[in-house]
This record gives C-alpha cells, structure tokens and sequence, in this order.
C-alpha cells in the first residue's frame, strides 16, 4: 500500500487565534494543548475537502446520503488521508523532525533551563539517569528535570511556543436569542504572532488531487473550535517537492539498521500510544504495544494520559483511552524473528498496533536519531 503513497510538506500560515481544545470541559473551561495536534489539522483538512465535493452543508448528512457507495470523500479521501503530522514551528535545519513535547529522556539544567540535553542512552540503553552528572556550562553538579518544551530531533534545539490566551464565551437559547442563564464559558486560545509553521501530510495518490485543490487555490481553512468567532483561520502552501514513501523508507533503513546491529530500537511517540481489547469488564487499553515487526518491548518510560473527545456525527463521547502520552520512549529488541528491517522503517510513516488506533491518529512515531 507505501506503494502508492506520498509526503507533502505543508507550512501552515495562522492567520487569527486558534481554539485548540486538548480535552473535554473542565467546569466552565476549555484548555487548550500548547500546539495544534494532528486530528485537528488532519480534520480541517478533511473538512475543507468535503465542503468542496459533498452537496450537503452538514456532516450529519453523510448518515442519511443514498450515494456512499460512489462518494468520492467516503471512498477516496477519508482513506487516503492517512497520516498527518502536527502543526509545528520550522527550526530552519535541513531535515526538521518537530514533536509536540520533547521526549521522556530529554533533560535540561535547572539554571540553564532553555537548553536540551539528549539522555536517551544513558536512560535507555545504560539504564542510569545520573551517568551524566554535570552541565556542561556549569562547574557545580546539577539535577537533572525533563525538557517539557516542543523540539526538534534532528537538531535538538527548541522550537518556539504560541502565546495562550483565555477568551469569554456565552451559550445563547436559540429559541429567544439571549444569553442561557449561568452558561459563561472560557477557552484558551493560541497566538503564534509571525512564527512559520509547518505539518506533513502521508496521503495516497487518489486523495492528492483533493488536497491539491484546497492548497493550489489558496483557500482559506478553518481549524480547531471557534469558527463563529472568526477563530482558527489557517492557510497552507507547499514548500517541499512531494516524496515517495518508499523513497523516505530507503533514507531509514541504514538508521534502523544500525539499531538493529546493536540490538534495540528506540521509538519516541509522536501522539499518544495505546492498544485496546475487549474483556469481560466492556473496552480496555494499555498504554503501549507490546509487539511489532518482530521486535518486543522490554522497556517504556513516559507518562499516561487520558485520550476521548466528542463525535460530532454521533453526538456522543468517545471512549475513554488510556495512553502513553506525546513524548514517551519505548525500547524494543528483536525477538529471534525480526521482519524486514523495511518494515520497521515503515512504522515511522504509517504508525505500529492496531488498524484501528493508527486510523484515529494514534500510534504515531519517530525513531530516535543519535
């Protein structure tokens, strides 16, 4: 299926405040994570598509449509769109590879707290989280607290955060057109000022031409909660030629080999990592995937997080997951019948685990580069 496959770099130009709601309400509050993630940038992308081809006005429509069978959006492009990155700021390096939060195993000094330090060996593969006691600005020994910040893993140096902004909010009676009693809200919004941003898109030949279309024209798309408001007004542009998936594959290989020679793989979640199961008890997750490829999991460090949301097709709230947060760092080892070392290049591209959770946008990872 790579086959057919290819990745378009987009930079993404926010042109008004952005409403990235990262959960759930809590009380009269929506938060917003510090970054756009992937299943808001991925769904206006979708969406823009939709309002293109799709005769109907709303998505509730689709339930009821008699042309499924033959709907380009339904066939084509919900399928073809299958893997998009979140928007994140451009670092300016040659190959930029930017995650929403820096990885588990990336430390910093408590007095010089703006600069990275990859410990993923002495974390993972030493096993000792001290092997490294000084920072090298400093003569004193330092502790040691996790870098929490947006990165890049190609040339570690931080990416800039968006400013966040609570905005007021009231729920209106559509029926006598004021203001519900008690019904004061707030959302938290993003404002990165003039910060170029970028995301990539892994999306099949069939569904390139619909896309092409919203970029090409330069339309305007909406992205996150808000759009009454004017919020989430985003445009995008190509600024690298497209790639064959199989072509980045071979770019891989050589790094994936080398971990295999050393026998362990490291992988860094790009959004969060779960695998759920059916039991006696109704629907149940474990925040990692125990098997891949032929390899194993033998460690993970991270943090677990709570991932749901609300259908807008069904009206209802999804499911309740329990995940290895953005960030968290797994260390596999072959099992005696390793695949292909292709194979697990492709993981990076197409995500590992459960069809399922990698249509949703979970399961998505980075190998760790040295």
């Amino acid at each position: 299926m790579s086959d057919s496959m290819i990745r378009m770099r987009l930079r993404v130009d926010i042109l008004t405040e952005v409403a990235a709601r990262s959960s759930l309400p809590i009380r009269n509050r929506y938060m917003s994570s510090d970054y756009i993630d992937n299943t808001k940038m991925r769904g206006a992308i979708l969406t823009a598509i939709r309002r293109r081809i799709c005769p109907y006005d709303s998505l509730h429509a689709c339930n009821n449509c008699h042309d499924r069978a033959s709907c380009e959006f339904i066939q084509k492009v919900i399928p073809g769109v299958v893997n998009v990155s979140a928007v994140l700021p451009i670092c300016g390096c040659d190959s930029p590879i930017p995650i929403g939060r820096s990885p588990f195993t990336f430390f910093t000094c408590k007095i010089c707290s703006e600069v990275p330090h990859d410990g993923t060996r002495s974390m993972l593969i030493d096993q000792d989280p001290l092997a490294i006691r000084y920072c090298a600005r400093h003569s004193e020994p330092f502790l040691r607290m996790q870098f929490k910040k947006p990165i890049c893993l190609h040339c570690k140096k931080p990416l800039p955060t968006p400013d966040i902004k609570m905005r007021p909010g009231l729920e209106i009676d559509d029926t006598v057109g004021s203001a519900k009693r008690g019904q004061l809200y707030f959302t938290e919004t993003l404002s990165y000022m003039s910060t170029q941003l970028m995301s990539d898109l892994i999306i099949t030949d069939d569904a390139a031409s619909f896309v092409h279309d919203v970029i090409d024209e330069d339309e305007l798309v909406q992205i996150g909660a808000g759009r009454g408001k004017g919020w989430g007004m985003i445009r995008m542009e190509s600024i690298e030629s497209e790639k064959k998936i199989e072509t980045l594959v071979d770019e891989l290989v050589p790094i994936v080999e080398k971990m295999i020679e050393e026998e362990y793989i490291i992988m860094f979640a790009r959004t969060p990592i779960a695998t759920i199961s059916m039991d006696d008890n109704g629907l149940s997750s474990v925040p990692h995937v125990k098997e891949v490829c032929g390899l194993k999991l033998v460690r993970g460090y991270g943090r677990t997080t709570n991932v749901s949301g609300w259908s807008l097709k069904s009206n209802l709230q999804r499911p309740i997951i329990t995940a290895a947060d953005v960030g968290s760092a797994f260390v596999y080892k072959p099992n005696g019948n390793i695949s292909n070392s292709r194979d697990i290049a492709r993981l990076e591209f197409l995500g590992l685990g459960q069809e399922m959770m990698r249509n949703t946008q979970l399961n998505q990872i980075v190998f760790w580069r040295e």
